[in-house]
């Protein structure tokens, strides 16, 4: 890789979330709104050989009336060392791409548990 392409990009800031607004029992009473997750990607490139990349992930983190709830989780954080173009040492917190659900699992790709009405009534 050329030294002024390398230089350009080497932090890169993401994220994702899912809201989700349940309102079952008609128009005439609240609705509940649940941040359900928020997803904080941040990844350096530390050279051309070595790279980090980390998830900070917040699951239903509003806590209402003294109740416990939601948590903060590390869900990935891990260094990439490439020793050649087709070998590349990783190690840290991986999540593992074993199964469709650790591959596939962010929205709207996988519905986890919270089916809509629909698919549930019908």
């Amino acid at each position: 890789m050329p030294q002024a392409a390398f230089a350009q990009e080497r932090t890169t800031l993401g994220g994702y979330g899912e809201l989700h607004y349940t309102n079952l029992t008609g128009p005439n009473t609240p609705g509940v709104v649940n941040l359900a997750r928020f997803v904080a990607y941040l990844a350096h490139t530390f050279d051309e050989r070595l790279t980090f990349r980390s998830e900070l992930e917040v699951e239903n983190a509003k806590v209402e009336g003294g109740q416990p709830g939601g948590e903060v989780s590390l869900e990935q954080a891990y260094l990439d060392y490439r020793l050649a173009d087709w070998l590349t040492l990783r190690t840290g917190l991986v999540l593992p791409p074993v199964g469709i659900i650790n591959e596939t699992h962010e929205p709207p790709t996988f519905n986890g548990v919270d089916r809509p009405g629909f698919d549930t009534d019908v």
